[in-house]
């Protein structure tokens, strides 16, 4: 039962990072009942003792009963219990929702329909998470799912991941190993003393019936605590391009506050989201001295790969650094033509 909450426990840990996804915390609380759901179905099983393929198709139907009481209480037996009529709600939620998805950019409202997706996607790692680690006894396999949490405002948001929620994230899974290391050393058996003391001593130590896991849990929470810290600094200490950078802060990065940052987003990403923004949004505003209206431009897509247009990946030279004195003349450029420099 121990492996069964510290499984609920990482997931729900890792949704955590799920956040900037979203514009408000309803999603959140939502998410929570249906690792709960998933928890109290994995503890069901373990008192029931129910073979390992079993365990999933209670936690599904446990998850369905959630879901239903959460969005289709209406049209549901009871406000719980499943009928026709709330499964056909809850299929066009999921079908707004969907929708919602394809039309608005990061971070997304909170409409019924996205937040039963996202309640429903993170019970599905719970669920697969309690599989791989309470019924498997795979927990190191059950870092799996949870890094596809991870991914997902990975591949969607241009910002780095935030620290924060990556050691809560890593935290949980740590949680989760600590909890499966210590269900197998105490199955070990008795505990072997190698000096004697009394005979009331022995007696005690002979009436043990499993191994004392006190001292590996201790090395156990040291080494994890020591990966997680150093997953966090070493990239602070590197230098950072905002396009690749993991996490919020570092050398070069935008939270170093130091200016030197590189930042290229990829404009077809956000592209589509900016067209179908729902509502009137300023996203520039510059002025000018000489009242004439200028051609902006901020991207240039020079490349197509037969599919879509890209731009061509920036090649910097060791001659063209700043530090080393002015930039050099673009190629071409003449004596004849006036130069104006501009600091």
């Amino acid at each position: 039962m121990r492996l069964t909450v510290a499984s609920g426990v990482a997931a729900f840990a890792a949704a955590f990072l799920l956040y900037p996804l979203f514009q408000g915390g309803s999603w959140f609380w939502t998410s929570l009942g249906a690792v709960l759901a998933v928890m109290a179905a994995g503890l069901l099983s373990s008192r029931l003792s129910l073979p390992a393929w079993a365990a999933p198709l209670v936690a599904l139907l446990a998850v369905w009963v959630y879901l239903t009481a959460a969005f289709a209480s209406a049209k549901a037996w009871a406000w719980v219990v499943p009928t026709r009529g709330s499964v056909v709600e809850l299929g066009r939620l999921l079908g707004v929702g969907w929708t919602d998805i394809q039309r608005f950019a990061a971070p997304v409202p909170e409409t019924e329909g996205i937040t039963l997706l996202t309640a429903g996607g993170v019970a599905l790692i719970a669920i697969a998470v309690d599989l791989l680690a309470a019924r498997l006894r795979r927990a190191a396999l059950a870092g799996l799912p949870l890094l596809a949490l991870a991914t997902v405002p990975a591949t969607i948001l241009p910002d780095p991941i935030s620290w924060p929620a990556f050691i809560l994230a890593a935290l949980g899974f740590i949680g989760l190993l600590i909890a499966d290391g210590r269900e197998r050393v105490g199955h070990w058996g008795r505990a072997v003393l190698v000096r004697r003391t009394t005979r009331a001593t022995s007696s005690r130590s002979d009436a043990r019936t499993s191994a004392d896991t006190s001292g590996l849990r201790l090395s156990g929470k040291r080494i994890g605590f020591a990966a997680i810290a150093l997953a966090v600094l070493v990239p602070a200490l590197l230098p950072a391009m905002e396009p690749v950078s993991f996490f919020t802060f570092g050398v070069g990065g935008s939270g170093s506050g130091r200016g030197n940052s590189i930042s290229i987003p990829n404009p077809i990403a956000g592209l589509k989201g900016q067209l179908e923004l729902p509502e009137r949004r300023v996203v520039l505003t510059y002025a000018n001295d000489d009242d004439k209206p200028r051609y902006l431009r901020i991207y240039a897509l020079d490349t197509f790969d037969g599919q879509q247009f890209g731009m061509t990946q920036p090649n910097g030279a060791v001659q063209n650094r700043t530090d080393n004195g002015p930039l050099p003349p673009p190629p071409g450029l003449g004596p004849q033509p006036k130069v104006k420099t501009v600091t």
